[in-house]
C-alpha cells in the first residue's frame, strides 16, 4: 500500500472509531447531526462539539462588541453624541442584545417593527 493510501486508511479508521464511540454515547440521531455539522464546516474530529459551541459563542460576542463600538463611534462622529447619550445607547443596545439571547424577540421581530414604524427595510444576509 502506498504511503498516502496507508495514511488515508489510518484517518478513515480513526474516524470510524470516533463515530462508533459517539454513537454508543449519544445515539444515532445525534451522530447524524454531528456529521452534518462537521461536514458543513470541515471540522476536524479532534474538536469536540462543546469546543465548537464555545468558539461560536466567542464569535458572536466578538461580533456584538465590534458592532457596538462601530455604532457608538458613528453616533459620536456623525450625530455629536456625548458621553451621556452614548452610554444610554450602549445600555439600550445591551438590553436589546439580551432580549435576543434570551429569546424574548427574534431578528425578524426587530426587522418588522423597524419597517412598520419607520418604513426602513433592513435584512440579514444569509450564508447559505
Amino acid at each position: 500500500m502506498a504511503k498516502v493510501d496507508k495514511k488515508m486508511h489510518e484517518y478513515r479508521m480513526s474516524g470510524a472509531r470516533w463515530m462508533l464511540d459517539y454513537i454508543k454515547e449519544h445515539g444515532i440521531e445525534a451522530a447524524e447531526k454531528e456529521l452534518k455539522v462537521r461536514g458543513a464546516v470541515f471540522l476536524p474530529m479532534e474538536i469536540s462539539t462543546k469546543q465548537l459551541d464555545d468558539m461560536v459563542d466567542r464569535v458572536k460576542m466578538n461580533t456584538i462588541d465590534t458592532m457596538l463600538i462601530l455604532s457608538a463611534v458613528t453616533l459620536r462622529d456623525t450625530f455629536d453624541f456625548g458621553k451621556t447619550r452614548i452610554q444610554r445607547f450602549v445600555d439600550r443596545f445591551n438590553e436589546k442584545t439580551e432580549c435576543l439571547v434570551d429569546d424574548y424577540c427574534t431578528w425578524e421581530d426587530n426587522i418588522k417593527v423597524l419597517e412598520e414604524e419607520t418604513g426602513i427595510h433592513l435584512a440579514i444576509r444569509r450564508n447559505e
